[in-house]
């Protein structure tokens, strides 16, 4: 069903490339580099950029740092991403501390 509803959303905007303005796109980073994986999903879904990027699965390893701030700041500043977000941590009462203290917030 997501991936029918994935596609006729592409196919919306791809015949009237005004209605893009009008879907807020939400897309989810679940491994790979990042850049990679963004650029694979912009391609997937035709589309400039993602409303909502979000990580997927993110465990403790996954390293909320300067690395991963300097990303999402490139990110937003060539204008492939306007929001960036978290689901499904393991230990989801610490991500906010976590996201904080890497300036994530």
């Amino acid at each position: 069903m997501a991936a029918r509803a994935r596609a006729a959303s592409a196919c919306i905007w791809r015949k009237n490339p005004q209605a893009r303005k009008d879907i807020f796109l939400v897309t989810k980073y679940d491994g790979g580099g990042l850049t990679p994986a963004l650029d694979k999903s912009l391609e997937r879904l035709k589309t400039d950029y993602i409303d909502l990027y979000f990580l997927h699965g993110l465990d403790n390893t996954t390293k909320l740092n300067d690395e991963m701030k300097a990303w999402v700041e490139k990110a937003k500043a060539d204008k492939k991403i306007k929001f960036f977000g978290f689901s499904t941590h393991k230990k989801h009462g610490k991500l906010p501390a976590r996201s904080r203290e890497a300036g994530l917030d």
